[in-house]
This record gives C-alpha cells, sequence and structure tokens, in this order.
C-alpha cells in the first residue's frame, strides 16, 4: 500500500494508490472498491473521508475476530475468488455531495442497482436496503387499461352473479 504524498500525510491509503482515484479527503461522497484482478465491484457512500472508509475496508479485511473478518468485501472475495490470497484493491471517489445525504443515498442505490450482478461485491442486506427508489414509467394508455381492470374485478367482486360479457 502507498503512502498519500500530500503535506503531513503519511497514511496508507487506497484512494491515493488507485490512477484517477480522486481526493482522498473527500466527505459526503459515493465511491467503488473493486477488484484490481477480476473487476468485481462494490459500491459504498460515506459521509466521512473516503481515506478513513477505505482503512475501515482494509482493516475490517485483516481483524483478528473471524466473525468481524467475514463480514469484509475484500476478505470475503479474497476467499472466495482468489483461493485466500491477497489481490490488489482499487478505490475512486465516483461524486461527492456536499450536505445532502438522501441524494448519496439514492446515488449509490442507483449504482448498485446498475451494476452486473455477476460483478457485485455488495452483500444482499446491502443491496435490499439500496431500494431507497423505485422508478417505474406508465404511459397514459397502460395508467388507463390498469384502472379499467381494477373497476371491472371490483364490479365483480361486489356482484358476482352478472355476467362480465354484459358490461362489454
Amino acid at each position: 500500500m502507498y503512502v498519500c504524498t500530500r503535506p503531513k500525510c503519511l497514511k496508507p491509503c487506497l484512494v491515493f494508490e488507485t490512477k484517477g482515484g480522486g481526493n482522498c479527503r473527500a466527505k459526503s461522497a459515493v465511491y467503488e472498491i473493486s477488484c484490481e484482478n477480476c473487476n468485481y465491484g462494490y459500491d459504498g457512500q460515506t459521509g466521512r473521508n473516503c481515506l478513513t472508509r477505505g482503512k475501515e475496508h482494509t482493516d475490517k479485511s485483516k481483524a483478528k475476530d473471524p466473525i468481524e473478518r467475514k463480514k469484509s468485501i475484500i476478505f470475503r472475495h479474497e476467499r472466495d475468488n482468489h483461493e485466500g490470497q491477497p489481490v490488489n484493491w482499487l478505490m475512486k471517489v465516483i461524486r461527492t455531495f456536499n450536505k445532502k445525504p438522501l441524494d448519496r443515498w439514492i446515488y449509490e442505490s442507483i449504482r448498485i442497482a446498475s451494476r452486473p450482478k455477476e460483478t457485485l461485491l455488495n452483500s444482499k442486506q446491502e443491496y435490499a436496503q439500496s431500494g431507497i427508489i423505485k422508478v417505474s414509467f406508465e404511459s397514459e394508455i397502460t395508467k388507463a387499461k390498469n384502472e379499467r381492470l381494477l373497476l371491472k374485478e371490483a364490479f365483480k367482486a361486489k356482484n358476482p352473479h352478472i355476467h362480465m360479457e354484459a358490461m362489454k
């Protein structure tokens, strides 16, 4: 792991060692961590700076407590896909959201939902939590058809003795 060359900064940094990784001191950001060997990726967000969040990811992967270590996306990926061998990880700051946590959560959610499932490292719990918004588009024609169907079903439920053919 490289050490940041910024003045007064001697901390190992995932963001710094990634070409085009962005500013490791960026706060309130959406970031991506990816395996350099196979392009699997994890999308995350933090209100703190990315240096701190990246360090938490790497520290958790090396935790002495096996329960904590198993929570690490880095540890699980190396164990499951690389026979437990350490691999190089990249971390990029994708976008910052100054004092807009909801925007940050929505953006993270969209990134998780748009990543191919076969290269997604986010856990099922994170993926489910990311469903902050569900976007659906419905044309006026489709909306009118659905409303007619609902009305027919409601009428049929209240009047089971009337044949629906008579309603056409």
